[in-house]
């Protein structure tokens, strides 16, 4: 009998073309030795224990080992398997338990898991990646808080800007785009005078000026730009302000407070198109166009749809169902309140040490610029801080809830059936983002599709990550 075999591939970077290699080369290599292709599996995303995306298929193929339907798995290495030690580990206990084996291309070897010096190779191959993450994330930290130290932007520039770059390709400046800070200005501009988001998004999509990564303006689009402190030309990292920024302010703080304001006032949230009886209309968006989803009926039954497009369309009890699991679990983790006195003097003294660190900072980055210190020293000192601040990071953001979070919390507590419709509106929008992808030709499918498969739940940023 032929042993049937899995084959994985991945590739961090998200290069497709060295995914299809890897799997070419493996599915040689198994056919080779006389194997059954029971499946072709791949990721493209990293499988570092440090990043945060998911991996579709490497769960698929776990469970082909747990449920016994393959006798071997293909990895080009140990590396692409996994780079987190303790998921390495368990995945090399349950091929033991199932008896399955494991084939590296890369070195044509087969390891078998109740071998002992197999099992401690493959062991010590996953430690070592881990390791290897693991020191790379420093070091990038360490160049990342370094920079931001200096007040130089981050790696994704924020739109309404541009940048200069020397012969080599390294930035020299961040300057305002000629075209596109206007827009940013004419937002805040008319933001300040009164008029809706949705008014402006209209506008903005009628005169054909395209969304910061292209498609429509949305809702939450604008609402991001309107409170990102970058465009006051500060430097902010993780949620924390390091410092004035070297590029240029695009508006003034006067409107920007304004605004502020005006996007925190409970009171401009207008109810006459629905949005409180379908609570995720104008949250919800299309993951194809980046479009807001409102509510239409099609023969009869609700749906939420692309508005801008029309890519997807997923029933509205479906979606409303999924997702409100997906806030509910969230909200589990929100049973203190922000105003409890402990809570509240433990973020404080936390900022008091993450403002000291900031100011062990400067003296040591003006003293670099002396000569009394050394970039070992400076670096050490971004260290720590971004170290204080990934420690209190969670408290700080359960602290600082949104307004409207406590107010429904006060009111309701956790109990998600006890809100009425605009207070989930109010949990979702500071809890999660919602995409729906499409499926099947424009979002049509002729077999049923689970919202688990097609719907894409992700925490809300509780702040700009870099500005």
């Amino acid at each position: 009998m032929t042993p049937p075999v899995v084959v994985y591939g991945r590739q961090s970077k998200g290069d497709q073309t060295a995914i299809d290699d890897q799997i070419e080369l493996q599915t040689k290599d198994a056919l080779s030795l006389g194997w059954k292709i029971a499946g072709v599996l791949s990721d493209a995303v990293s499988a570092s224990s440090l990043s945060s995306k998911i991996r579709d298929d490497w769960p698929k193929l776990r469970e082909m080992v747990a449920n016994g339907t393959v006798e071997y798995v293909c990895l080009w290495d140990a590396s692409r398997g996994s780079r987190d030690a303790g998921e390495w580990l368990s995945f090399l206990a349950q091929c033991e338990l199932k008896s399955v084996q494991i084939r590296i291309t890369s070195t044509e070897q087969t390891y078998d898991m109740s071998n002992d010096s197999h099992w401690k190779a493959l062991a010590n191959e996953g430690v070592d990646a881990d390791s290897f993450s693991r020191r790379l994330r420093r070091n990038t930290m360490r160049g990342i808080n370094a920079k931001a130290a200096q007040g130089r932007p981050p790696g994704n520039m924020l739109y309404g800007y541009e940048r200069g770059r020397d012969v080599m390709g390294r930035v020299q400046e961040q300057r305002a785009h000629p075209q596109r800070a206007d827009v940013v200005r004419r937002i805040f501009k008319e933001c300040a005078e009164g008029r809706s988001l949705a008014r402006i998004a209209a506008d903005l999509n009628a005169e054909g000026i395209p969304a910061p990564k292209g498609g429509a303006w949305a809702h939450a689009t604008m609402r991001r730009i309107m409170l990102n402190r970058g465009y006051l030309g500060e430097r902010w990292l993780k949620g924390q302000y390091v410092g004035m920024a070297i590029w240029p302010a695009i508006v003034t703080a006067e409107v920007f407070t304004t605004v502020g304001e005006i996007l925190a006032d409970p009171s401009r949230l207008t109810r006459s198109d629905g949005n409180f009886r379908h609570w995720l209309s104008g949250l919800a968006t299309c993951a194809e166009c980046g479009g807001i989803m409102r509510v239409l009926k099609h023969r009869g039954v609700e749906q939420y749809r692309c508005v801008a497009k029309h890519c997807v369309m997923i029933r509205k009890d479906e979606l409303e169902e999924f997702v409100a699991d997906e806030v509910q679990s969230r909200m589990l983790k929100l049973d203190e309140k922000p105003s409890d006195p402990a809570k509240h003097a433990k973020r404080q003294a936390a900022l008091n040490e993450i403002k000291r660190l900031q100011s062990l900072i400067n003296k040591v980055a003006d003293d670099l610029v002396s000569g009394e210190a050394s970039d070992y020293a400076l670096a050490q000192a971004t260290s720590k801080k971004a170290q204080a601040a990934i420690a209190v990071q969670q408290h700080i953001a359960d602290a600082n809830l949104a307004d409207q979070v406590v107010r429904v919390l006060n009111a309701a507590g956790t109990d998600w059936f006890a809100m009425d419709p605009e207070q989930k509106r109010l949990m979702a929008q500071n809890c999660v983002t919602v995409r729906v992808k499409r499926v099947g030709k424009f979002g049509h499918h002729k077999v049923r599709v689970s919202a688990e498969d097609r719907v894409i739940v992700e925490d809300a940023p509780f702040e700009e990550t870099e500005v």
